[in-house]
Parts: structure tokens; sequence; C-alpha cells
């Protein structure tokens, strides 16, 4: 029988359970609100969407695509405690639902910010508690044709590698990243590289680094053994190669994929032009004609003309400086433009180049709608006092910025976290077959208001044409005898201690050029 005390301990019992499972029931349908949303799937939007599952596993995250494939980072390789190496791979984006991913396939066209509602063409409207933008950018264009090309995604390499098979003479324009990855890989055919700029990388390099670069494009040995598979992932079926000159290239879609990936140049250095008479590749040629402070003033597009001569080229580029070249291509590679008109101004602030703004939590103008990656521009909140980071649009930058951004989103990022994410510009890729390490504020950047004799720069370069592939360039900057940064070209096995040094902020004024003497072993005295 029941007593009255055990009667009372049961409802008190059950009131308990039945107010633990009503906060239970409650928790699970606020969780079960909290959907977040990234909209992009290249490097910036995988780490996003796959930080944010490890980070709020009880959330729902939905990943929208306008590709069926996605780009994701693998094989990461710790240099040094802020440098890392990785690969990029390309994979189906539907992989990305055994991670718990949903995956939403379409076109983002609008933005109701006050809503938190995304559109996608075609009327599919997805509703978000918090999400991030990371729709990349597209390449400029100096005309839409299929004889001007750009690089931009696996289709766009493809296409542009069956156009060279055919080709007896290409203009490369641009002096950034992927116009030093064409004209590293493409020396043993007729190019003819066209830049506004006085040396080649300026995006990159100062005069000196550029010009033991070009040594290194000049003299270095090219062996056809080295050069790595490029993944194509099922390029045999998207496109149809050309049967001759006469013929329109295979184009890629009107739809951009994510970018390529940082090593899709090595695929080029395989494909021989006509002028080779398909013998195969002679890697040990050299065809590389730099035209230097030009630009393109006028495009003649001609290969329809039957009046044209037989040996004639389809397009004929006239130039600033009165040059005129017949070619068979324009590779344009003059850089990108943001994904982001289909966001007004009024949904979110733009920078001066139509960037998304972003605060030091990849928040942008809009309560709870991050951006990452591309489509973003650091706004005035990330200016420091002694910081040695600055923006630029990398791969690495596109991981680090994705996976910080879904820190923040899910609460566990700060702006604080940022100083130790963020405080030092590090990037380590290859041009010209060298390893090329950039650290810190290795070009000055930043540093425009410091007074004259502030800065010092010290170097030291090898003969590529004596020294071969052993030859290594090295080159610091010091501001008021606290080095700032540094690049580093080729083996020089001096990442870790330079880094250490910029972020130390040692006083190295007593050691002056003797701070790139190879024989003082720098690692054993600043350990």
């Amino acid at each position: 029988e029941e007593t009255p005390n055990r009667r009372e301990a049961h409802r008190t019992f059950r009131r308990a359970a039945s107010r633990a499972l009503f906060f239970r029931r409650d928790w699970m349908q606020s969780t079960s609100r909290r959907h977040h949303v990234v909209v992009g799937s290249g490097i910036a939007g995988v780490c996003c969407a796959k930080e944010l599952r490890r980070c709020c596993p009880e959330d729902a995250i939905t990943l929208v695509s306008a590709t069926d494939t996605c780009k994701h980072v693998q094989d990461v390789v710790r240099v040094t405690d802020h440098l890392e190496r990785f690969k990029v791979a390309e994979a189906g984006v539907n992989e990305l639902e055994t991670l718990g991913i949903d995956v939403a396939k379409g076109f983002a066209c609008g933005l109701d910010a006050k809503k938190k509602v995304l559109q996608l063409q075609g009327g599919q409207a997805i509703q978000y508690s918090k999400m991030c933008i990371c729709t990349g950018g597209r390449p400029k264009k100096i005309l839409e044709h299929p004889r001007i090309l750009t690089v931009r995604d696996t289709d766009s390499v493809i296409s542009l590698c069956n156009c060279l098979k055919t080709a007896r003479r290409i203009l490369l324009v641009g002096n950034g990243g992927i116009a030093l990855d064409v004209a590293s890989s493409l020396v043993h055919l007729k190019v003819t590289w066209v830049m506004k700029h006085g040396h080649i990388g300026d995006a990159f390099f100062d005069r000196d680094a550029a010009e033991f670069l070009f040594q290194c494009l000049r003299f270095g040995k090219r062996n056809l053994q080295t050069v790595e598979k490029f993944e194509l992932a099922g390029a045999e079926d998207r496109t149809t190669p050309m049967q001759g000159r006469g013929e329109s290239p295979a184009m890629p879609s009107k739809v951009a994929g994510q970018a390529v990936g940082p090593k899709w140049s090595r695929i080029l250095e395989t494909v021989h032009g006509v002028a080779d008479d398909k013998k195969g590749p002679n890697l040990a040629s050299f065809n590389l004609e730099i035209v230097r402070e030009a630009e393109i003033a006028d495009v003649l597009l001609q290969h329809n003309d039957p009046e044209a001569p037989e040996d004639g080229f389809p397009v004929t580029v006239q130039l600033t400086n009165g040059d005129t070249y017949g070619v068979d291509y324009i590779i344009s590679a003059t850089g990108i433009v943001p994904n982001a008109d289909w966001i007004s101004k009024e949904d979110l602030k733009k920078g001066r180049n139509g960037n998304l703004l972003v605060n030091r939590t990849m928040q942008t103008t809009a309560p709870d709608v991050y951006a990452a990656g591309d489509v973003v521009e650091c706004d005035s909140s990330w200016s420091q006092d002694g910081t040695h980071w600055f923006q630029m649009r990398l791969w690495s930058q596109a991981k680090q910025m994705g996976t910080h951004a879904a820190q923040c989103m899910a609460g566990v990022g700060t702006p604080e976290a940022l100083g130790f994410n963020f405080e030092l510009f590090t990037h380590v890729t290859k041009f010209a077959g060298k390893k090329v390490v950039l650290l810190g504020l290795y070009n000055g950047q930043n540093l425009d208001e410091s007074e004259e004799g502030d800065m010092v720069t010290y170097c030291r370069s090898g003969d590529p044409r004596t020294e071969g592939d052993a030859a290594t360039f090295v080159r610091v900057l010091l501001y008021r005898g606290r080095m700032q940064g540094a690049v580093l070209i080729g083996d020089t096995d001096l990442e870790e201690v330079f880094e250490n040094l910029i972020l130390d902020r040692l006083d190295l004024s007593a050691f002056g050029p003797s701070l790139l003497d190879p024989r003082i072993e720098l690692d054993a005295i600043f350990d």
C-alpha cells in the first residue's frame, strides 16, 4: 500500500521528470531551429561547412553549390608553427552528405537579410539562422570569344589544354599567380607574355626576386618525369578534343566552378603545340618572349575571314607600345572579380571592388551573415599596429578564413583568437619549379608611411646558370632593426628561424648583411 510520503515522493519525481522532458524537448526544438547555411563549394565554403559540423554537432548545416563538385583540403603538412602546405582535391559535392552536411544544388540569386532568407534560382528559398557566403570570384575577361581563354576551374583547364595542342603561338596577358603558372609551364611553346609591370610576378616579388625567377625559367632543368599527374576527374567525358585549328574549342560551361587548385599548371608542361611537329614536348627549349610595361590596346578577331592567308593567325593583338602580334589564342590572366553581384549594397556593404566587407569575426554588415575567401575584403578593424598579416587572395587564406568564420558562427571564435590565427602572413607554393615561401610583410606591406632609413633589405641570390636547381634566393626586410618579412626561393631551410625572428621582434641591427651569411647557423644562434 502506498503511503502519503511515498505518493508525494512519486509526484515530486514525476514533476521533475516532466520538467526534464520539457527542457529536453524545448532544447531539441531550439537546436533544430538553428540552421547554418554555407554558400559556395570551394575551399573556403567546404572548410567552413566541415568546421561547423565539428563545432555544432546538433545543428543542421546546408551547403549550397552551383556545381556538382567541391574542393577540399588533404595531406596537410605543417612546415612551421604558422606555415603549412596541403593539396587541393576535387570530389563530388554529394560526398559531404556522409559528414552530415546537407547539399542544395542551385544558384544564389537574392538575399533578404532581415527575414534571413536565401533565394535560389528557380524559386527555392532557404531559411537560415546564420549564413556564410563563400562564392569566391570569377576571372576577368577581355572579350567573350572562343579564342580568348581564362583559367578558373577544371573544365577551363581541359579547354586550355585542347587549345594548346593545335596552337602555333599564344599571347598571355597578366602578371599574377595564374600568369606565372602558365608562363612557367609553357616556356617550351611560343608564348608572348604581356604585362603592365616592369618585372614578372609583380603581385608577389620585387625586381631582385623576379630576376632570379626569370633566370630559373631560362636556365632551369625541366624533366618530364617529375611532372605530377593532374587529376582531371572524368575529363574525357566532359570535353571533346578539337580536330584542327579551324574548329572552335570545346568551351567550359557558362557556370564557372571552384578555382582549379595550386598544381593545375603541371599538366601544361606535357602539352606540345603544332610547332613541335607532334614529337612531344621539348622541355629543354625556351621560347618565352616577355613584353614589359605594355597592355592590350585592341584585339582583331579574323579567323572566319575567307580572305585571310592560309598561314595567317586568327587573332591579331595590338599593344599600347605599338607592337602587333598574330596569335592563335589569348590567355587572359588579369585577376578576378568577386561573385557578389547577386547581393545588393542595401543588404550588405561592399568594398571598392565589390567585395563583401567583413570585420575581425568574418561578419558582414548584416546580423548573422558571414563571408570568407576571395569574395571578401577585410575592413579597417583588421588593421593593428605591429601585425605581420595582410590579405591576399590565396588558397591558404581561403582555408584560414573559412575555418575562422565557422568558429565565429558557432560562438567559439573571437576577435582575440584572430590575433593568433592571423598574426603572421605565410604562404608556400612553387613558381618556375622552385619552392617559394613568403613570410610576413615581405614586400613592406602596411609600412608605406615609414620614414626613409627605417626599412633595410638584405638579399642573397644564387646563379641558376651555374648552380642549376641548387640555386637559392633569400631576401629579408627589417624595420628599425626588426625583421618584418622574408622571401625564400629554393630549398633554403630558413622558414622556421625567420618565422621566429619575425614574431619575436628581436633587434637584429648588429648583424647587418651577415644575417644572410650561409656559413652562420642562425637556428643555433636564435634557438
